[in-house]
């Protein structure tokens, strides 16, 4: 399983212990209409780890402003135009 999460994404003051998750990737990406540049980890982690790493992203996400995580099978990284703010 893979996915991607988005740096600013993360509350402040939060802390996660992610076992058997790998980052991958880390690039940053001009993001057009949200007019700043994110913070982007590529990450990877065992299927079975899937419910375990959705609950820990959970718990560390920031609630306002649309942020997320997004992880599954297969792969995908859009390039930074297609990337929207939400």
């Amino acid at each position: 399983m893979s996915g991607v999460l988005i740096a600013a994404s993360i509350r402040l003051g939060t802390d996660a212990a992610l076992p058997k998750v790998c980052v991958s990737r880390v690039r940053r990406a001009y993001v057009a209409n949200a007019e700043c540049a994110w913070t982007l980890l590529d990450f990877t982690c065992p299927a079975e780890r899937s419910e375990a790493l959705a609950a820990s992203l959970a718990d560390i996400l920031r609630d306002e402003g649309g942020w997320y995580s997004d992880f599954g099978n297969p792969p995908s990284s859009p390039p930074a135009a297609e990337l929207n703010y939400r």
